[in-house]
């Protein structure tokens, strides 16, 4: 008997129509050209790589977006764990002290890609709320890893991450 299968169109006849939306995707989260373009590429090869597991049929665009999200955060948290920093391009001295329960290379990364507003909304709230509101933002994490992570049980990382949108939005005048 045969079944109805679906005919998988060749891989750079899918993909390489996204390429600028992925593009933009890519400086959109790196806030850097040269690393968006790297980052496209890593997502063009991993989704290669397994176009193969691809289900013929299903949301293709989505399924891209989803690996160079997830690789961004892979390298990102790479990164993070080697404790690599990038050397700021400017030093503000007025800008205030994040708490040091994020990672210098952490701060990093969330200074590349915020406005100061929010950076400074970031650094006068309760290190506790900001850990948990940076995992889940920066790191896509769900507040069940979020509190496994942190040793915390999950209806606390919910309630400091409501505490964590209230006092942004009370901080950036959104209330």
């Amino acid at each position: 008997m045969i079944t109805n299968c679906a005919v998988r169109p060749p891989f750079h006849e899918l993909a390489f129509p996204l390429i600028k939306e992925l593009t933009g995707t890519a400086i959109s989260l790196t806030r850097d050209a040269s690393a968006a373009e790297d980052l496209v590429q890593e997502t063009m090869l991993k989704a290669f790589r397994a176009y193969d597991r691809f289900a013929p049929g299903t949301n293709f665009r989505a399924w891209m977006q989803r690996i160079l999200h997830n690789t961004f955060i892979s390298d990102f948290r790479r990164r993070r764990d080697r404790h690599e920093q990038p050397l700021p391009e400017t030093v503000d001295a007025e800008q205030p002290t994040i708490a040091p329960a994020l990672s210098s290379s952490d701060l990093d990364a969330i200074s590349e890609r915020l406005d100061d507003s929010l950076k400074r909304a970031l650094g006068r709230m309760k290190p506790e709320f900001r850990e948990v509101f940076v995992r889940s933002a920066l790191d896509d994490s769900t507040n069940e890893e979020i509190a496994e992570e942190l040793k915390l049980p999950v209806g606390t990382v919910m309630s400091r991450m409501h505490r964590a949108r209230e006092f942004l939005r009370h901080e950036l005048g959104q209330n």
